[in-house]
């Protein structure tokens, strides 16, 4: 797929992603709403399965 995996804060991800920098992110669909990230979104994956181990 040739992409990398970065970290970086949350509150960051916004702008990274309005700038450029960042074309994707693994975000619960919650969090993607709480930064403003889905109104940038083009498309998203909704796993049924959710993405939290216990």
């Amino acid at each position: 797929l040739g992409v990398a995996g970065v970290n970086m804060p949350a509150p960051a991800v916004y702008e990274s992603i309005s700038s450029g920098v960042t074309e994707g992110v693994f975000f619960p669909l919650e969090t993607m709403y709480a930064f403003k990230i889905a109104e940038m979104a083009k498309f998203t994956y909704r796993n049924p399965n959710g993405m939290y181990t216990t």
